[in-house]
């Protein structure tokens, strides 16, 4: 007997509407998820968190959603759900850049310096020109007091993002760590040219240019 020759016009009429409802939901949780992109891009962030918080339950194997869910779950403060999302997320797919800066940042604000480090150099090694990968590494060697490494990966970041603010920013608060004024001025003058109505930086400034003199 060949397979589904016993079934009934009633059964299978009932097997085709299962399968085409298992489609359609998908295409619906792929049309939310996707209507959450829009809508993150647009700045109407509380409709795009619900709709990509609803997608990803639909959608449990689909790295993008779970990227937009871990955005979601930041914007509503709930940083270990937004992690277990990234970490999802870079399961699913490895080389999403993006997803493992985000881990880094997450791991770096809870203090697990180890962690943040290890996601970042992901991030990077995934990608050797992700600026701000490069920059967030340089910040955990700072906060390691490896000034070294940390000064390298800033002039890295600094090779990629000439106007990088942040970039800047560090390299002069690691130079006056150093007692290297000019070096620290000089890296403070590009910060405040870069962002003029930064008021911390215009500060720094004010007060290097004070001890230079």
């Amino acid at each position: 007997m060949q397979p589904g020759t016993s079934w009934n016009e009633k059964t299978r009429q009932a097997e085709i509407a299962r399968i085409e409802n298992t489609f359609n939901h998908r295409d619906h949780a792929l049309a939310l998820r996707n209507l959450s992109k829009v809508l993150t891009w647009a700045g109407k962030f509380d409709d795009a968190d619900r709709l990509a918080l609803d997608a990803v339950s639909q959608l449990p194997d689909d790295f993008e959603a779970h990227f937009l869910a871990g955005n979601a779950e930041l914007r509503r403060g709930n940083s270990q759900e937004a992690i277990s999302h990234f970490e999802t997320t870079v399961k699913l797919n490895p080389n999403h850049v993006t997803a493992l800066n985000n881990l880094g940042n997450q791991y770096f604000q809870l203090g697990n310096l180890e962690l943040a480090a290890k996601y970042f150099q992901q991030s990077v090694s995934v990608d050797s020109r992700f600026a701000m990968g490069i920059h967030n590494l340089g910040v955990v060697k700072m906060e390691l007091g490896e000034l070294a490494a940390a000064e390298e990966l800033f002039s890295q970041a600094l090779a990629i993002e000439p106007d990088r603010f942040d970039s800047h920013t560090m390299l002069s608060k690691l130079y006056f760590q150093q007692q290297r004024y000019q070096e620290a001025t000089h890296h403070m003058e590009r910060a405040v040219e870069i962002r003029p109505d930064a008021e911390a930086a215009r500060a720094d400034l004010q007060m290097l240019k004070q001890m230079v003199q």
